[in-house]
Formats: C-alpha cells, sequence, structure tokens
C-alpha cells in the first residue's frame, strides 16, 4: 500500500470549502437577531452566489446584487459571507473582492 507524502494534507480543499459553507449557513441560522424569514431569504441569497461563483464567468452584477440584498438584511452576516466564500480556485476569490470593493465604494458618500 502506497502512502501519499507528510506533505500532503488530510483534508482535500473540496472538503474544506465544504466546512467553510457550513459555517457560515450556522451563524445565519444562529443568528440572534434575524427572524426566520430573513434567515431563509438570507440562506437563499448565498445559495444564489455559490451557484453563480460556479460558473465559468461569474455574472458580477448578479453576485453584487445578492451581496446587497445580503447587507439589507443582515449587515453583520455580509463580512463573514466574504470571508467563508472567498476561494482562491478558479478566480473566485478575485471575482469576491472586486465586488466587495464596490460595494464599499458605494457605501461612501
Amino acid at each position: 500500500i502506497r502512502r501519499p507524502p507528510r506533505s500532503t494534507p488530510l483534508y482535500s480543499s473540496a472538503a474544506s470549502d465544504v466546512y467553510k459553507r457550513q459555517v457560515i449557513y450556522h451563524f445565519v441560522d444562529s443568528h440572534p437577531k434575524l427572524q426566520a424569514g430573513k434567515k431563509l431569504d438570507v440562506t437563499e441569497e448565498l445559495k444564489e452566489i455559490e451557484t453563480a461563483l460556479e460558473e465559468p464567468k461569474p455574472d458580477e452584477n448578479f453576485i453584487a446584487r445578492r451581496f446587497r440584498n445580503i447587507k439589507r438584511m443582515a449587515p453583520d452576516i455580509l463580512e463573514v459571507a466574504f470571508e467563508t466564500l472567498k476561494n482562491p480556485a478558479g478566480g473566485v476569490a478575485e471575482v469576491v473582492k472586486r465586488i466587495a470593493k464596490k460595494m464599499t465604494e458605494e457605501a461612501q458618500p
């Protein structure tokens, strides 16, 4: 039986991504200030963002609208969502960074 070298991580990147996403959904679900309906809405927005980020060329405007909706419903979840959804594979992190920058610029007077 051949074993992987010691430098090989025990957990795959995909497993790590799944765990990170579970964290954000748990954060939303356990948020004390969000009503049940808002929790469902935020969760659906996050799922739509995830689906859009899996596309070969993610639609930045669509994703930005989803993030704006989350910001409107639960601003404190927005930063957690940004950090959780960043994934360097496939340039997803860059898309999320650009959207975060746009939203920061839009928020400034």
